[in-house]
């Protein structure tokens, strides 16, 4: 190994205890302009395709027992003996009754499995609260779609468990795990087998009325600003960073994470589909805007931040929603800062397909080599 590799090894160490939770992408962003990078369209090696892995790109291909070292050090795939689950959480959307046999037999099947503890919360069940016992390992999330998912993500963001999300309805980008595999995926997260894909987030640092932070929120999707009526347009002024990009009239407008928000409202909108690898956060202005000159815009996030201003002489009232899941109402001159979140959320990936063949399932695209008119 060289001397250029000793240094990132160095560097590793030095970050294990300091940013361990940031170590990847501050190694990237320390070592971009050290690191050759690959061809523009270039794969990484056949055995590291499919790893969540930003530091790739800084790499020679003759880096790889780096980059396999820095994988083994950080982002390894515990084995079953490493792998201790002492308690599993089942989060299940009770609107669905498939739900409820399925939640039971799941319990089952992991007290049979090795013992292991388990506990059921029901989402659309009244009140009921969510509960998370300090010794979870694991959550299990049994939804119709990708909203319980983003209900889990929201109440997990800040605790590193992994979610185990399984469709138990007709759609959902999120929820890759069908109900015919629950076992065989439990079985490899377990087993140590399966990839688990951190996925970015984003956070409004906070609504700012009179100088004063009035609301704070998380999300895994996106967040909005519209109307609170119906087809109603509204103004919005925008900043990123520090500069000013513009003042639009329009129905709204959404800034989404590309893994997960890049397949939801923000794609309904016109707004482009990304790689779940990718950090940047995608501003999708507005929706149907009083201009075609407006497109939508993926900017880095990095430590930028994105401002929304509500200016006076709105003729409707405007609301935040977050994931369509917490909203909040708007008033003039409000202030919205946008940007990414610290905290990933950690979905177990399905061993059958990858984020392609997902996409390419969901929007029924051929996935053949045929002629099409």
């Amino acid at each position: 190994m060289d001397s250029r590799a000793e240094d990132a090894i160095k560097f590793a160490n030095k970050y294990q205890v300091s940013a361990q939770k940031t170590f990847l992408d501050t190694l990237a962003k320390d070592y971009s302009d050290r690191f050759d990078l690959f061809p523009p369209k270039a794969l990484p090696p056949p055995h590291l395709r499919g790893i969540s892995l930003p530091l790739y790109p800084f790499l020679k291909q003759s880096d790889t027992e780096l980059l396999m070292k820095v994988i083994s050090t950080y982002r390894k795939e515990p084995t079953m003996e490493q792998r201790q689950v002492r308690h599993v959480l089942i989060i299940a959307n009770w609107s669905k009754k498939s739900s409820h046999t399925l939640s039971q037999t799941i319990v089952d099947y992991l007290a049979e499995k090795g013992g292991i503890e388990s506990s059921v919360s029901r989402t659309n069940k009244g009140n009921e609260p969510l509960v998370v016992k300090k010794d979870t390992d694991l959550v299990i999330c049994l939804g119709g779609g990708d909203g319980t998912v983003l209900y889990c993500a929201r109440y997990l963001q800040d605790l590193g468990i992994p979610i185990l999300a399984i469709n138990v309805g007709t759609f959902g980008y999120i929820t890759e795990i069908s109900v015919e595999e629950w076992q065989e995926a439990i079985d490899y997260f377990l087993e140590g087998k399966n990839t688990i894909s951190r996925r970015l987030m984003i956070r409004v640092g906070g609504v700012f009325r009179k100088g004063k932070k009035v609301f704070t929120a998380h999300g895994l999707n996106e967040m909005v600003v519209s109307s609170s009526g119906i087809s109603k347009v509204v103004s919005l002024s925008l900043r990123i960073g520090s500069t000013e990009a513009g003042f639009f009239r329009s129905d709204g407008m959404i800034i989404a994470t590309p893994p997960t928000g890049s397949t939801g409202y923000s794609l309904a909108a016109g707004g482009p589909i990304l790689d779940v690898d990718l950090t940047s956060l995608i501003i999708t202005p507005p929706i149907c805007p009083f201009t075609l000159s407006n497109r939508p815009l993926v900017v880095s996030g990095g430590d930028s931040t994105i401002t929304l201003t509500i200016p006076k002489g709105q003729r409707t009232g405007l609301m935040l929603s977050i994931d369509g899941q917490q909203n909040f109402c708007l008033q003039e001159d409000d202030m919205i800062i946008v940007e990414k979140s610290q905290s990933k959320a950690l979905l177990v990936a399905s061993e059958r397909r990858n984020y392609i063949e997902v996409l390419r399932d969901k929007l029924n695209w051929s996935g053949g080599g045929g002629l099409h008119a």
